[in-house]
């Protein structure tokens, strides 16, 4: 039998674990949306280095097909428009203090503006992309931390525990 103050530590202790664990939103909800239609695999998965400073795949790449839109996963505002490292990116800052990252993306958006979920943000370039035939490079961050993106489009399920004492 548990103590009803250890169950209350058990119960809030579980909440910040799943809040911790999926972005804010994500699934269930159905706020996020695809950044590509039709047919799409994941042919990079997201493999988060170990530490900050190491090499790694923080995001996920996406093989499109013959698609070249690109939309935005979710409601947003565009934080930056731009080149970094020789490709053309796009930033969307979320609630939540998330933000999705896509490239190699030409945008038809601008700084600053707002976007809902599904709205055009440009166009997947064909050079550029470092897969063959070209991908387009989905990221999310929470403030400092990269998460795997596709935390975005999981289902989530509460559990609760069951009652194990009177």
């Amino acid at each position: 039998m548990i103590a009803p103050a250890t169950r209350t530590v058990l119960v809030g202790c579980l909440g910040l674990v799943l809040s911790l664990c999926a972005p804010a939103g994500a699934g269930a909800s159905g706020q996020w949306r695809w950044p590509v239609a039709g047919s799409h695999r994941v042919v990079h998965p997201y493999q988060p280095p170990a530490h900050d400073w190491l090499p790694g795949h923080r995001g996920v790449d996406l093989g499109v097909g013959s698609s070249r839109v690109v939309y935005a996963v979710g409601v947003g505002r565009v934080s930056f428009v731009g080149q970094i490292a020789q490709r053309s990116v796009i930033v969307i800052a979320h609630a939540g203090n998330l933000r999705t990252t896509y490239e190699p993306v030409t945008a038809t958006v601008r700084l600053g503006q707002r976007v809902a979920a599904g709205q055009r943000i440009g166009m997947l370039q064909r050079n550029g992309s470092h897969c063959r035939p070209s991908c387009l490079h989905l990221g999310l961050k929470r403030g400092t931390t990269y998460l795997n993106p596709l935390l975005l489009f999981a289902p989530t399920r509460a559990r609760l525990l069951p009652h194990l004492g009177h």
